[in-house]
Parts: C-alpha cells; structure tokens; sequence
C-alpha cells in the first residue's frame, strides 16, 4: 500500500514538474480560427493577438510558445495549466473570470446576426422555429445566441471557419457573430446584412497568473500610450478602431471594463443566492468588500474615501440587479452561468474588486487634461443592460469624484 502511495506521490510531482511553466517562455493559448484576432492556415499563425503575443514576449526577454485551443475547452485548458495566458479574440465575461485574470481591454467589439436578404429584418422576425441560427460552438457567441433566440434552433458549429459557407451555402439562415469578424464573412456572403451590433464587447487577455495579468496589462498601458497599439489596431482591424489613446483613456477604458465585468456577475450571484434561500442584500459581505477596497486604497496611493464611495455605489447597482433577475419568472429569465457562491464567485468577484482599486488609483493619478469627463458621459458608456440609469450615472459620479482637482 505505501508503496503503491509512493508510485502515485512521485508521477503527481512528475506531472506537476512537467505542468510547471517555464519563466523564460510565455504560452499563448489560441485558436487560430476567429479572424482577425488569430489565424492559422497553411503560411502559419498570424492575427492582431498573435502580433501583440510577440512583441510582448520579445519586450520581455521570453521565447514565445503558441499552444492551440478549441472554444468550449478554453477555461479548462487554462485550469489545466496548458497555456499562461489566452489571446485569441476572447470577450471579457464572468465565467471566464473564474479560470483567470482579464488585462484592461485591447478593443471594443459588438456582437451582431449575419443573415440572408428576406430572412429577417428583426430578432423577433428571426427568433422562430424554422430558422436556424449557426455559431461558434462553444464561445461565448453560442451562449449570447441562446439568450436572445428561445425559439429559433441554434446549431453550434465546431470550426469557427465553417460559418459563412453554411450560411452561403443554405444550411443555416444566419449567424451569430461580432462586427469585425462579419466583414470577413461578408467578402464569402456578399449579399448578406447585418442586424447590430446588438452588445458593447471588450477583447482582452486572459492569464491564469494574476502578476502575467498585471504585467501585461502595465505593457499594453505603455503601448496605447506611444501610440503603437492604436496604429496597430487600425491596419489589422481596421480605421474605425484606431482611435489613439493618452494614458487617462485607457485607464478610464480599464476602470470601466471592470466594473462592467463585476456587474455582470450579478445575475449568477443572484441565482446562487436564491439557490441557497438567502437575501440579495447580505450587509456584513458588503462591508467586508468596503473594508478590504479602503486598506487596497491605501496600499496603492488611492483616496480610501473615494473608493469606498465607488463601492458603495456598485453595491447598490448589484442589489438591484440581483433584485431584477429575482423578481423575472423562472421561464423568462435570461440563462446564466451556474456558480458557488462561496468557492467560485466571491473568490473571482474579489480579484476583480482588487483591480478595479487599482484602475481606479490609476485614474486618480492621471494628467486629465482641460476637458475633463463628466458622470453623464460617463455613465451612457456604461452598458446599459447591466444597471439601471440612475445606478450608473451614481458609479460614474463617483468614477469623477476620483480625479484630481483641476
């Protein structure tokens, strides 16, 4: 018996020194099949992800290793330790965030339908039973396709690639896509049309490692700010994503990417609360969250004050939320990712809490310039399917109460 012990004791520590990254090689998880953030054909890899993955490699004195992946095994693949980080077009959602942590985001994408003219004109004429609406299978594309088409059949299909000829080609009646990637489907489906966008996306990258997440996201900061990112995202996706950024509008962009991502729990939070048949309003975890947001405060030079006023505001915007997917009947509620709420989503919503501290510290320090933002502007960037107007202009009036004074 020990020594049977000792057999599966020494090929554990094998596989663990086997799993053990390099600190010399940086893995990026890809899936070489979602244009034009990755591409693999017969020339090899390329793609606006795999441009960054290099020069951030090459930046920081690492060889560069390209692991692919298929979708609906991302997050377990990155679990597993397969790859350090995931760049591969991938959007900014909760359950992703479970496995990893998100960098600011690299651009804003909407999701929208490719269809043939005559099929729909709306999502309501295209949500029915004889239509069938293709995806990505296993992206986050297939979940946001099931929750806005109950009725429609949804036909997740396994390489990304193969979408615009089943739609050329009759068997589906549309896709499910995002802008970018449309006007490459489009050059196969000339005459298709487009219903959208239908979201406010963020792409960004996903590193199992908190310290890769950080030290990539302070070189993608450094990056927007010599202007390389904005030229880059303007040949490869195009002029209307080529916006140059200072460094006060990508760390408002950083900010908001995450207090959106924390909002955007609230449904399964609900729905685990409900689960276990406790309140949406718990005040002793709410004060917890305040109190570890102001000793964060202080640890990086942010206003403890200030940042306990956001967090009471984003407090109040997630009861509401949660409050709203409670009150939806069973057979209307939009589905959403099942998550503990003592294992999975508390511990995900505090590494979240902990860089929107950091973020916000970052805004704190920015050279804000004459033309400084207000609550209003603020808040209409804020998705609206996450809050109300009123919880969102009460964030984004304590988002301003963060920056220095003129």
């Amino acid at each position: 018996m020990a020594r049977t012990i000792a057999i599966a004791l020494a090929i554990g520590l094998a596989l663990a020194a086997r799993l053990q990254a390099d600190p010399g090689i940086l893995r990026v998880g890809t899936s070489g099949d979602y244009a034009p953030f990755s591409i693999k054909d017969e020339a090899g890899w390329d793609g606006f992800d795999l441009y960054i993955a290099r020069r951030f490699a090459q930046d920081t004195g690492r060889k560069i290793e390209l692991v692919e992946f298929r979708w609906p095994a991302l997050e377990l693949d990155l679990q597993a330790n397969k790859f350090d980080v995931a760049m591969s077009g991938v959007t900014v959602r909760p359950w992703r965030a479970l496995y990893g942590s998100f960098t600011r985001p690299v651009a804003r994408v909407g999701a929208v339908v490719v269809l043939k003219p005559g099929v729909a004109t709306t999502l309501r004429e295209l949500d029915v039973p004889s239509h069938r609406i293709g995806v990505n299978a296993g992206g986050y594309l297939e979940k946001l396709a099931r929750r806005l088409f109950r009725r429609a059949e949804i036909v997740p299909i396994p390489d990304n690639r193969a979408l615009a000829k089943e739609l050329r080609e009759g068997r589906v009646d549309a896709l499910m896509s995002d802008e970018l990637e449309a006007a490459l489907f489009r050059r196969m489906v000339p005459d298709a049309v487009l219903l959208g966008p239908l979201t406010n996306d963020h792409k960004a990258y996903l590193a199992r490692d908190p310290a890769l997440a950080n030290e990539l996201d302070g070189w993608l900061r450094a990056r927007e700010i010599d202007g390389s990112m904005a030229g880059l995202r303007a040949r490869i996706l195009g002029p209307a994503w080529g916006r140059p950024n200072t460094a006060a509008a990508s760390d408002f962009d950083a900010l908001l990417a995450a207090i959106e991502l924390r909002l955007a729990f609230m449904p399964a939070v609900a729905q685990a609360k409900e689960a276990r048949g406790l309140a949406t309003e718990d005040p002793a975890q709410e004060a917890q969250v305040i109190a570890r947001a102001r000793e964060r405060a202080a640890l990086v030079g942010a206003s403890p004050d200030a940042i306990a006023a956001l967090f009471d505001a984003m407090i109040v915007a997630a009861r509401h939320a949660q409050d709203a997917y409670r009150a939806l009947p069973a057979g209307e509620r939009p589905p959403v990712e099942s998550m503990d709420l003592d294992t999975q989503a508390r511990p995900a919503l505090g590494g979240i809490s902990a860089t929107i501290v950091d973020r916000a510290a970052d805004v704190s320090r920015d050279q804000i310039g004459p033309v400084r933002p207000t609550a209003a502007v603020l808040a209409d960037a804020l998705d609206p399917s996450l809050a109300t107007a009123a919880d969102r202009l009460a964030i984004a009036t304590a988002v301003v109460a963060l920056l220095p004074a003129k």
